[in-house]
């Protein structure tokens, strides 16, 4: 089977107090180097970031998962990066978006 091609992982932050991220949300982006990442969002933020999740190789479902969850969009936020959901719904979206690649990926490779 053949990912698309990415090098990019995606990711999931939240600030650290914020335990269900329903306060502040949670930052869905992409990247080739999350602890750099880490440092330049936490520069702006009013507690340290921490990682919720990283899904390696899967940058690609990026702009899915932005559009997927649109409705949860942080309107505190200045990036569109940043959603308002509890966990669940975060982590059910971003799965969902990757196997949907996955199935096309699929049906693409058995032709």
């Amino acid at each position: 089977m053949r990912w698309p091609a990415s090098t990019d992982d995606l990711y999931v932050l939240k600030c650290g107090p914020d335990v269900d991220g329903e306060r502040w949300g949670y930052k869905i982006g992409r990247t080739q180097c999350l602890s750099r990442r880490v440092a330049e969002h936490s520069r702006n933020m009013p507690f340290p970031l921490e990682t919720q999740a990283v899904y390696t190789d899967c940058g690609f479902v990026e702009t899915r998962v932005h559009r997927r969850l649109a409705t949860y969009r942080s309107q505190a936020a200045t990036s569109r990066e940043w959603f308002c959901a509890p966990w669940p719904v975060i982590e059910t979206a971003i799965l969902a978006e990757i196997d949907l690649v996955r199935q096309n990926t699929e049906i693409i490779d058995s032709d």
